[in-house]
């Protein structure tokens, strides 16, 4: 399509207007629309490794891995992640194609499941390994804007000099403010380590 902007602008053109104006700047703007498609395409699949290696717990193939063993799949999880013992999970995965009743639901959160269910973690130690990262989802990209909007909110311009720790302290609390409230008798306990740290002009402590 971008290749043919020159053509698809002319012949979209109903001659009136400037028309030469008007064909110069849809073609442009087609190809500017056609280079941001691309782009976006290529950063978002460039980096599609692990959907190929998802396909191990994947239970609609399980029947196909039987007959045929997903090398290239295995081979690539072993290049993403940290599964050093393969070929016991090659040796596993082979039995768990190979076992039915163990497949359970079509994700493979309902498969890791199932394996705790039935006291098969120990014999499928590898593939638990592998199912817990597949299962554990990425940051998403709300979840980092929250943590940004956090820090604009804590590291103001009187705070500017606010060491690490402390900064780092305040964004977690901030964070998580509905975990901190459910805990019982935090602010007490913060405000009594506070007062035994050293010694204040304040009086915190009553003897």
């Amino acid at each position: 399509m971008r290749q043919q902007a020159d053509n698809l602008a002319a012949t979209s053109h109903d001659g009136t207007d400037e028309p030469g104006r008007r064909v110069a700047n849809t073609a442009q703007v087609t190809k500017e629309a056609c280079d941001t498609v691309i782009s976006q395409v290529e950063q978002r699949f460039s980096q599609s490794d692990h959907l190929i290696a998802a396909k191990l717990v994947d239970s609609s193939f399980f029947p196909q891995f039987v007959l045929s063993f997903p090398t290239s799949e295995l081979d690539c999880a072993v290049k993403l992640w940290p599964l050093d013992n393969k070929e016991k999970l090659k040796s596993e995965l082979i039995t768990l194609y190979r076992h039915s009743e163990i497949q359970t639901g079509k994700t493979a959160l309902s498969l890791l499941k199932s394996i705790y269910e039935t006291n098969l973690e120990e014999a499928f130690a590898e593939i638990v390994i592998l199912l817990k990262i597949i299962a554990t989802p990425p940051m998403t990209t709300a979840e980092s804007e929250r943590n940004f909007s956090t820090l604009k909110r804590i590291k103001t311009f009187t705070r500017n000099t606010m060491g690490q720790p402390r900064l780092n302290a305040l964004a977690m609390l901030s964070i998580e403010s509905q975990l901190i409230q459910q805990l019982q008798d935090f602010i007490p306990k913060v405000i009594e380590k506070f007062s035994q740290r050293k010694d204040r002009h304040a009086a915190f402590l009553f003897k």
